[in-house]
């Protein structure tokens, strides 16, 4: 995923169930991204620490240091 998809992600967009990002504005079109097992237990993690309501993944006053993990790639390039 590019930063753009990354930050532009909404909460109804991750399954944790099915370890998928729903990407509706991807650049090739929509698609589902899956997630292999440490993001998607991160992110099942972090989404019960956002506060009720919130409409984004990644509030610009929630992102803290967690943004340049997520944002690494496997090889550790972004």
């Amino acid at each position: 995923m590019i930063t753009m998809e990354v930050l532009s992600t909404r909460r109804e967009h991750v399954d944790v169930e099915r370890r998928t990002i729903y990407i509706p504005h991807a650049k090739a079109g929509a698609r589902e991204q899956p997630m292999t097992g440490e993001p998607a237990e991160f992110l099942e993690e972090y989404m019960k620490t956002l506060p009720r309501g919130t409409e984004w993944l990644f509030h610009r006053k929630a992102l803290g240091a967690a943004i340049p993990w997520i944002l690494q790639s496997p090889s550790g390039a972004s």
